[in-house]
């Protein structure tokens, strides 16, 4: 059996940006990957919440999150490390060979999701809620009552709880809005890139095909994927093989393959 295994850990802060604030790699006016001094190469550039001194979510008298007056690094895509660990077995006419791969500490930005909210049609606004106190409704003056089935979240940002229906998710609560922080999320992963298993043909069967040498087999790539980003695989990118990392919008999401093999030399 033969076993390897490799470790590669990632700093990569942009230390100079003369003359310009920062240089757009891909994206959008509202959410891009940027270059920016003093941030990560690549960082997710947008909305912001505006936070208190302590860190917290500044929120207004009702309880629906401030936004930042300005554009901000929301996410850095790049992972604290990456790793992978992969074997060799043979067992008589048996060959046995993987590898897992895993990325962990990127960020990504799930544009997609933003968009499902913005229009209603994501499993999440679909839920149905009962107020268990009177909830403020954003932008608004009225509340929902306590008791009161809805269609929606219930939210707290800091402030106390808040109703995340329409008026919310069609604003600052969705895709469209101001706040892009929101979508940002850990898109760790760890992946069973590849596998496969072969089985050397014996001589009976050789010589009953007259064949010197003969295999058969069956592989499969990416056949497996745990991570916690929802929607799409987060080694995907809007941008493809770009500069511009982390962005997930309506990405053509990664392929799983299986092959079979039969290999004859004659």
């Amino acid at each position: 059996m033969n076993l390897f295994a490799n470790f590669t850990a990632y700093k990569n802060i942009v230390e100079s940006l003369p003359d310009v604030s920062r240089v757009i790699l891909n994206g959008f006016t509202s959410t891009g990957s940027v270059v920016k001094e003093g941030d990560p190469f690549a960082a997710i550039f947008g909305g912001a919440y505006e936070r208190n001194a302590n860190g917290s979510i500044a929120t207004d008298s009702s309880g629906f999150p401030l936004i930042d007056d300005e554009q901000k690094v929301i996410g850095d895509p790049n992972p604290d490390y990456r790793a992978g660990l992969g074997a060799n077995i043979d067992y008589k006419n048996f060959n046995l060979s993987f590898l897992f791969e895993t990325s962990q500490g990127n960020d990504m930005w799930g544009g997609t999701q933003g968009v499902l909210y913005y229009f209603g049609i994501h499993p999440d606004t679909a839920n149905e809620s009962v107020a268990p106190v009177d909830l403020p409704i954003y932008n608004s003056s009225d509340v929902i009552p306590a008791g009161t089935t809805f269609r929606g979240n219930i939210g707290d940002f800091g402030g106390g709880q808040v109703a995340l229906e329409e008026s919310w998710y069609r604003t600052n609560g969705g895709g469209f809005g101001d706040l892009d922080e929101q979508f940002v999320k850990d898109a760790s992963w760890i992946k069973l890139r590849e596998i496969s298993l072969n089985y050397t043909l014996p001589e009976s069967i050789l010589g009953a095909l007259k064949a010197k040498s003969g295999q058969i087999g069956v592989s499969g790539r990416n056949l497996f994927l745990l991570t916690d980003f929802a929607g799409v695989d987060p080694e995907v990118n809007l941008s493809g093989a770009s500069k511009g990392r982390g962005l997930d919008y309506f990405t053509n999401p990664g392929t799983k393959s299986v092959l079979l093999n039969l290999k004859l030399n004659f």
